[in-house]
């Protein structure tokens, strides 16, 4: 049997049986996915650490995957051929001959690229050897002697860094381990470290003489002997603490029931005890951060019962640091006074630290209106500096107990029947909790001792009311408008009486009597408007109401908005046949009138009138002056006038009704003279006529020339006579329209007869 061959065979199994076992975890395991631990360079199928460079084989059955920055030493048939992407972001590119110091830099992250084996410039499954490229990993985590990671610690204690789960570094790998100071010095704490041992005991650090703070530690690669990557991981930060006892306070001046944050600072996994020196009754654990009494969530009990849960005495109980030396735990107090927390560790009682914590009285801050009109809400809310919930009274009556969330509380109050004045409100925080029960319905029956933790006031005032109306005569068909505000109420109620009183039929204003509801608005202002269309003629009574402070009509509980049912269902009244001044006193007996009542109400009067249109006198205009227009009527502000002149030419113009009145402009510079017909149409059949004429353009009086005012010669002693022109010879023109221009052609007559006398007496 020939061994030799049996073992070449055996050696060339088991190499195979590797590639295979390889070739299944580089698909399973991203590429980027090396490990602490990776394989040594006797396996020869992994990037490997060879004389300070990543070596890469001429396996074409596995991805190498590589760091970017790191130097390569390919061996095998890969020497001297070209790198080339295989990617789509890289695919076809040349990077260079693979070579026994290959500078990965001008790679480019996650991305594939290969070693062109068979140098034809295209990807040979099976032939040319796979690279991948990722970018570097490097993190790290602070541990202490129990493996376990930190964020502090105290001095003197041991501590080291280690690489987090997925590294690019393989364990030869050689690190230095840095760290930056409280002051801000950068220092080299170790140099050769090797990734894979970083956490032995030769390397750990060694606390002892570091200055208290914030220490910052990482690790950062050699570049020579780590396949030429110069990268540094990310940076964790240290607390380093004195090597005693502290005990501190997230508040110092807590208000009662406030929860308060413990934190106790002592060496890691050291023992201690808490205690209360007095009122331990009123110092009160809760089941928060670390527990203590190991209460079931959102149980407290007081350190007066510390016994009860495994401590030696009431009081005080013991408890352990965690692996940064910290332990946390949350009370809160019970009464506003002083109180003294101390600790103490068990190994060396003289270590000890106390705090004073001054309580102060939970206080309310009150949002709160301080006047409100009775029939309103009154809304009482506000915050409080701790606590669940608040007990509101008002003038010594319970209104409610309320929750508070994030410290704030709400509730409304009805100020329906209230009385004018102020009235004073108590508020007490937990109230039920204190006095172990159900609050009392009298402020007064709360036991002793224990007082309100806010107070305000707020004065109650007495309603209003006030309604006008802008026309108190409308024309038939226009809108009645009531206007006006009320405090107190969500509504007000308008009744009008027709003139005649109501003849049964329904209750409308064309049958004498309307029952409307006017909301009013958040300004405290309401508006009405009803439609006069059939209504008839005359004089009609409004009465606006509105309840008083009892919030009700008359002696009966409807309240704003609903007069007509107190009037018709609860006093039964029958309207039908009755005359307006039987209606009007039927209504005021069962409001203003009746017995205890506070009822508002303002009373109005208007008329409805036939619409009219009228013209006011119209003076005659020359052609091209400006035709005014005006004229009164009884329809309503805004209703459109359409004013028409009609004679040898026609125009028209609009204008609208204000406040009675209507006026209009109409430009004749484009009218012919004459006499003209004016209308004024209010659009629904209402039309006032008149006249107006438009005359000749006025002449315009002539300005003196020069040559008008010719002085004799002083030759001249014969004295002028008139001239034919200054005597009246031409006959008295006939009343009918002037001719245009001879005006002008009289004048030149004229002119031309002073020249002709001038002449001859030169002559």
């Amino acid at each position: 049997m020939n061994t030799k061959t049996k073992k070449g065979k055996a050696i060339i199994g088991i190499a195979m049986a590797a590639i295979m076992i390889a070739s299944v975890f580089a698909v399973m395991v991203p590429s980027y996915a090396l490990s602490i631990g990776a394989p040594s360079s006797d396996e020869g199928n992994f990037n490997l650490v060879g004389e300070g460079k990543g070596e890469i084989g001429d396996n074409p059955d596995v991805t190498y995957p590589i760091v970017i920055g790191e130097k390569l030493k390919f061996v095998g048939d890969c020497t001297g051929k070209t790198i080339i992407g295989k990617s789509d972001d890289v695919e076809d590119q040349p990077f260079g001959q693979a070579s026994d110091s290959y500078d990965t830099t001008a790679l480019r992250a996650a991305n594939t690229y290969y070693v062109d084996i068979n140098p034809n410039a295209a990807y040979d499954p099976g032939t040319d050897v796979l690279l991948s490229a990722q970018e570097m990993i490097f993190a790290v985590n602070v541990k202490d002697t129990e493996g376990e990671t930190i964020s502090s610690t105290t001095e003197t204690e041991r501590i080291y860094l280690k690489p987090t789960g997925t590294t690019s570094l393989f364990d030869d790998d050689l690190v230095k381990i840095k760290a930056e100071n409280p002051d801000g010095n950068v220092q080299t704490l170790k140099t050769d470290v090797k990734l894979g041992e970083s956490h032995l005991e030769a390397n750990w650090i060694d606390t002892t003489g570091w200055t208290t703070g914030e220490w910052t530690l990482w690790l950062a690669t050699q570049k020579d002997d780590a396949r030429g990557l110069d990268k540094s991981s990310d940076k964790k930060t240290v607390t380093i603490f004195k090597e005693e006892i502290t005990i501190a306070a997230a508040n110092e001046e807590p208000v009662v029931g406030e929860d308060v944050k413990i934190t106790v600072k002592a060496p890691p996994y050291d023992e201690f005890t808490f205690k209360v020196e007095t009122d331990a009754e009123n110092v009160i654990v809760t089941s928060l951060e670390d527990n203590p009494f190991g209460l079931a969530p959102g149980v407290e009990d007081s350190m007066d019962n510390s016994d009860d849960h495994g401590a030696w005495a009431s009081g005080e109980f013991e408890a352990e640091t965690d692996e940064d030396g910290e332990y946390i735990f949350v009370v809160n107090f019970n009464d506003d006074r002083g109180f003294t927390l101390e600790v103490k560790r068990l190994d060396d009682p003289d270590d000890d630290d106390d705090i004073e914590i001054d309580v102060q009285k939970a206080t309310v801050t009150f949002d709160v209106a301080t006047t409100v009109l009775i029939g309103e809400d009154l809304t009482i809310k506000g915050t409080i500096s701790e606590g669940n919930e608040v007990t509101i009274y008002v003038d010594d009556d319970l209104i409610d107990t309320v929750s508070a969330t994030d410290g704030e509380f709400k509730k409304d109050w009805a100020t329906k029947g209230e009385k004018e004045g102020s009235v004073r409100i108590d508020v007490y925080i937990d109230l039920e909790d204190k006095i172990g029960g159900a609050a009392p319905d009298d402020k007064d029956d709360i036991q002793a001792g224990i007082d309100e933790d806010g107070t305000t006031t707020v004065r109650l005032i007495e309603p209003g009311l006030s309604a006008e109306q802008p026309r108190a005569i409308i024309a038939e068909e226009d809108d009645y408008v009531v206007e006006g505000s009320a405090t107190g109420v969500g509504d007000v109620d308008i009744v009008i009486i027709g003139p005649d009183g109501y003849d049964g039929g329904g209750y409308t204003l064309e049958n004498g009597l309307l029952f409307e509801t006017s909301n009013v608005d958040k300004d405290n202002l309401f508006e009405e408007e009803v439609d006069t269309t059939d209504a008839e003629t005359g004089r009609y009574i409004v009465l606006v109401f509105g309840p008083g402070r009892d919030g009700d009509y008359g002696s009966g509980d409807r309240e704003d908005g609903d007069l007509e049912g107190w009037l018709r269902t609860d006093c039964k009244y029958t309207f039908d046949g009755k005359s307006k001044s039987q209606i009007l006193d039927m209504v005021i007996d069962a409001t203003t009138e009746d017995t205890a009542s506070d009822d508002l109400i303002v009373p109005l009067e208007f008329m409805i009138e036939s619409p009219y249109v009228t013209l006011d006198a119209i003076a005659d205009v020359g052609q091209g002056e400006p035709l005014n227009v005006t004229g009164i009527t009884n329809r309503e502000d805004g209703t459109v006038i359409m004013v028409t002149l009609t004679g040898p030419s026609s125009i028209s113009a609009t204008t609208e009704v204000e406040d009675g009145k209507f006026s209009a402009t109409v430009d004749t510079s484009e009218l012919s003279t004459g006499a003209y017909v004016i209308e004024a149409d209010d659009g629904d059949g209402h039309i006032a006529t008149g006249s107006v004429n438009i005359g000749e353009e006025p002449t315009p009086t002539p300005t003196p020339t020069p040559t008008a005012t010719v002085s004799p010669t002083p030759t001249a002693t014969v004295p002028t006579t008139p001239t034919p022109t200054a005597t009246a010879t031409e006959p008295t023109a006939e009343p009918t329209e002037p001719t245009p221009g001879f005006g002008a052609l009289f004048a030149i007559t004229g002119l031309l007869a002073v020249a002709y006398l001038v002449l001859r007496i030169k002559k």
